[in-house]
C-alpha cells in the first residue's frame, strides 16, 4: 500500500499544487518501493520534463530499465532505451550515448525497420566513427527489404570512402543488376569484371556451401534428407543448377573485383 500512497501524494503535488520537485521526490520514493507502479514512473517522466531536469530524468530511465530487467518484456525494455536515446540526442546533446541507446533497443527488437533507419542517418553523419555500425544496420535493413535501393547507394559511399575496392565493387554490381547504379558505378563493375569464368583453385566444399552460399533461413536437416539419396560423388552425371542473387557482404572467391584484376 505504501507505494500507491507515495503516488497520490506526488499526483496531489505534481497535478493540484505544481510543486514538481516534490512530486518527483515522491514518485521516486513510489519507484523504489515497487518499480512496477507504471503510473509512477510516467508522472515522474512528466514532472522532470516539465521542469527541465535533464540530468535526473536520464537517471530516472536508466534506474527504471536497472529495475524492470528481468519484469518487463523486451518490447517494454526496448521503449524505455528509445526513450533514453531521444532524452540524450534532442536534449542532452550526447550524440554517441544515443546510438548506444538506439542499439540496445533494436537488439531488444532487432525487426525495428523504423529504428533501424533511424540509426542509419545518425550513422550517415559520421561515417568513418559508425563504420562497422552502419554497414551492419543496412544489412539489417536489406535482409528486411532486398529492393531498398538507399540502402545499397549508402553502403558504396561507405566502402569507396573506407577504401574497400572488393565490397565496392560488389554493391555496384548489385546495383547494376537492379538498374539503379550511377554511371561511374556501373562503370566500376564493368571495368573489373572478368569476361572468363576463373580458373577453379580449390573445391567448393559443404563448409563453404553453408558459410557462404546457402540462404540464412535454409533447413539444413532438410536439405541433408533430400540430398541423401543422391550424393553427386556417387553420380556424375547429376548437374545441380543453384540459384545466383546480388552480393552485398563480400565477392565469392573467383567472381572477379578490383583486388583480382586491375585496380
Amino acid at each position: 500500500m505504501l507505494p500507491t500512497r507515495y503516488n497520490t501524494a506526488a499526483s496531489i503535488s505534481h497535478m493540484e499544487l505544481g510543486r514538481l520537485d516534490e512530486a518527483a521526490d515522491f514518485y521516486g520514493h513510489a519507484l523504489d518501493l515497487s518499480a512496477g507502479v507504471a503510473k509512477a514512473f510516467d508522472g515522474l517522466v512528466s514532472a522532470l520534463t516539465q521542469k527541465q531536469d535533464w540530468a535526473r530524468l536520464e537517471k530516472a530511465y536508466r534506474d527504471q530499465l536497472r529495475h524492470t530487467e528481468t519484469s518487463a518484456t523486451p518490447k517494454e525494455q526496448a521503449h524505455l532505451w528509445d526513450s533514453l536515446g531521444e532524452l540524450l540526442k534532442h536534449r542532452i546533446n550526447r550524440p554517441a550515448d544515443a546510438v548506444e541507446a538506439f542499439e540496445k533497443a533494436q537488439k531488444l527488437e532487432p525487426d525495428n525497420r523504423r529504428r533501424a533507419e533511424q540509426l542509419a542517418e545518425i550513422f550517415a553523419k559520421e561515417p568513418k566513427k559508425f563504420l562497422q555500425q552502419s554497414v551492419r544496420v543496412h544489412q539489417q535493413l536489406l535482409v528486411a527489404n532486398p529492393y531498398r535501393i538507399e540502402s545499397y547507394q549508402a553502403l558504396r559511399k561507405l566502402y569507396t570512402e573506407a577504401k574497400k575496392p572488393d565490397e565496392s565493387w560488389c554493391v555496384c554490381q548489385a546495383l547494376t543488376m537492379l538498374k539503379n547504379a550511377e554511371p561511374d558505378e556501373e562503370g566500376f563493375f564493368k571495368k573489373h569484371r572478368r569476361r572468363q569464368p576463373a580458373a577453379i583453385k580449390e573445391v567448393l566444399t559443404d563448409e563453404h556451401w553453408q558459410g557462404h552460399i546457402q540462404h540464412p533461413d535454409q533447413d539444413p536437416l532438410l536439405t541433408q534428407i533430400f540430398t541423401a539419396p543422391h550424393s553427386l560423388s556417387d553420380r556424375e552425371d547429376v548437374t545441380v543448377s543453384r540459384p545466383r542473387a546480388p552480393a552485398t557482404r563480400a565477392c565469392v572467391a573467383g567472381s572477379s573485383g578490383p583486388s583480382r584484376g586491375a585496380r
